[in-house]
């Protein structure tokens, strides 16, 4: 798979934030912000639009915590699924996956540990 990505050449999937447009505030003090992010997507040196939902929650002592998700196709990054090949064609591998986004922003910018 890391043939297929290029990583030698792109060792990142990058997103650049383009905009932010709030879907919808939250119904009560746990529930998080909803928005559509819309950027560029890098994967394996190839650039495409795409919108992410994204979930964003304050979680106090200046910290935000986002979470997404969106499903592409290998295809349109211009990667071949990847088949096994030890598995005699047995394996099947589809075009379909899906990138999850996890982050922890604090506001002087290093990693929290909670």
């Amino acid at each position: 798979m890391y043939d297929k990505l290029k990583t030698h050449e792109h060792p990142a999937i990058l997103y650049r934030l383009n905009s932010l447009s709030l879907r919808a505030s939250p119904e009560n003090i746990d529930a998080p912000y909803q928005f559509d992010s819309h950027g560029e997507l890098v994967v394996g040196g190839v650039t495409n639009s795409v919108m992410i939902p994204l979930d964003v929650a304050p979680l106090g002592h200046q910290q935000l915590k986002i979470t997404g998700a969106i499903s592409v196709k290998m295809s349109d990054f211009h990667i071949d699924p990847p088949s096994p090949k030890i598995a005699l064609g047995l394996i099947k591998t589809g075009n379909q996956v899906k990138l999850v986004v996890d982050a922890l922003l604090t506001a002087d910018g290093r990693p929290s540990h909670e």
